[in-house]
Formats: C-alpha cells, structure tokens, sequence
C-alpha cells in the first residue's frame, strides 16, 4: 500500500507526479526506515 500523505493530485483527481529526484529520495528514507523497523 502506498501511504496517501506522500501523493499530491489536482481539483480534478489526476495525480501530480513530483520531480524523480524528490521521489528516489523518499524511497530512500522509507526503505532506512523500514530496515531499522526491522532491526528493532
């Protein structure tokens, strides 16, 4: 599932892609994230 707080869409419900960069980022943080979810 992909949490919605991370996506953004217009009035008319069309999704609103963020530049790739900021996206390989979040990926990123997210997969730290789960690997220290994961140590605990």
């Amino acid at each position: 599932a992909v949490p919605l707080d991370g996506l953004h869409f217009d009035d008319k419900l069309y999704f609103v892609e963020k530049p790739v960069e900021i996206v390989d980022r979040e990926v990123e943080r997210l997969k730290q994230s789960r690997i220290l979810l994961v140590k605990v």
